[in-house]
């Protein structure tokens, strides 16, 4: 499951690190999510779930997906996704 981030800084449309510029909402003391003041315009969320069969003798710990080497970090630690 990959849930992208919902809150915007409100100026630009990208990030060289293809991240700064959006952020996650928090949840706050009343039981709310709010945006960070730092990227206050709150966004879609968007959400893709995917669901792999495994078959005898499949090794999820050894599989891997085209993005899933980002920012220096071993394989198998991040999923990525796009919508557009």
């Amino acid at each position: 499951r990959v849930a992208a981030p919902q809150c915007w800084d409100g100026k630009r449309t990208g990030a060289s690190d293809h991240q700064a510029h959006l952020a996650y909402a928090e949840w706050n003391r009343s039981g709310q999510k709010v945006c960070p003041p730092t990227h206050p315009v709150l966004i879609p969320q968007i959400t893709i779930t995917s669901q792999h069969t495994l078959q005898p003798g499949d090794r999820p710990a050894t599989w891997r997906y085209a993005s899933d080497v980002m920012a220096g970090t071993p394989g198998g630690v991040t999923y990525h996704a796009d919508y557009m």
